[in-house]
């Protein structure tokens, strides 16, 4: 269910919003959402729920949008691919936001999902790459705001809704927006941040907000010995860690759980 916590940023009225906020003794839980998990053997393990975000990291090259690509399939698929399991989408739209390839190679990425699922119908594709980030944060805002009935949105990657990475105030509000999107529009969203070379931690103040804020944190590493292979290792969880698994790429492009 959706609820309206703000219209307007800019007419927020903390006499309005205390009611809301306010958590009263005897209120019932409200159940969690839970919509991808990660199956071994017969225990499913929580991935991702309804009002909250996930972050995948890691370095330059080291295939996250190939793994976003199968968290695509699987919340189109509403079941089960390989490893990846979603639940309770059948109805759901979803949107993949790309902020940094070019349009062609956008349409490579929505034509792989395309391959996994046969139907990428209930998917709306987006190529922000030629906006600036206040644009960038702008047009995210406007497609959450007029869409309706969402599911999944993956935001590939934060780094390039702000100018500066390294800016705690920019890292702040840009998390405060991930936060509020996903409680308004009772929306999971799956973002990428890179990691640094050195220490393998998410880069710049954002990185340091998303791990802080996020239910889910998990790292792709590229495979040393074969180029085509990376392993998806989770770092920090609200709930139980599943084991490291890894993705191949096969030689028709399309990314597969080994």
């Amino acid at each position: 269910m959706q609820v309206n916590l703000l219209e307007e940023e800019d007419a927020f009225d903390p006499s309005k919003e205390i009611g809301k906020s306010h958590i009263k003794e005897g209120e019932p839980d409200d159940p969690e959402e839970i919509i991808l998990f990660i199956r071994e053997y017969d225990e499913e393990i929580r991935f991702g729920t309804l009002g909250n975000f996930s972050v995948i990291k890691g370095r330059a090259k080291s295939k996250k949008t190939f793994f976003l690509t199968m968290i695509a399939a699987a919340a189109l698929k509403n079941g089960c691919l390989d490893k990846i399991k979603s639940r309770g989408l059948e109805n759901k739209e979803h949107i993949f936001f790309d902020t940094e390839q070019s349009r062609n190679d956008v349409k490579k990425v929505r034509n792989r999902v395309l391959s996994l699922t046969g139907d990428v119908s209930k998917m709306s594709f987006y190529c922000l790459r030629p906006y600036t980030p206040k644009e960038r944060v702008e047009i995210i805002d406007y497609v959450l705001k007029t869409a309706s009935n969402i599911g999944l949105v993956i935001i590939d990657g934060a780094r390039d809704l702000l100018s500066d990475i390294n800016s705690q105030e920019q890292g702040t509000e840009l998390v405060s927006k991930y936060m509020k999107w996903t409680e308004l529009y009772n929306i999971h969203i799956a973002t990428v941040i890179h990691e640094n070379k050195t220490d393998g931690s998410a880069r710049g103040a954002i990185g340091t907000e998303l791990q802080n804020k996020a239910e889910l944190v998990v790292s792709v590493r590229k495979n040393a010995d074969d180029f085509n292979t990376s392993s998806v290792v989770p770092e920090y969880s609200r709930g139980k860690d599943f084991k490291e698994f890894e993705f191949e790429i096969g030689n028709s492009g399309i990314p597969q759980v080994k």
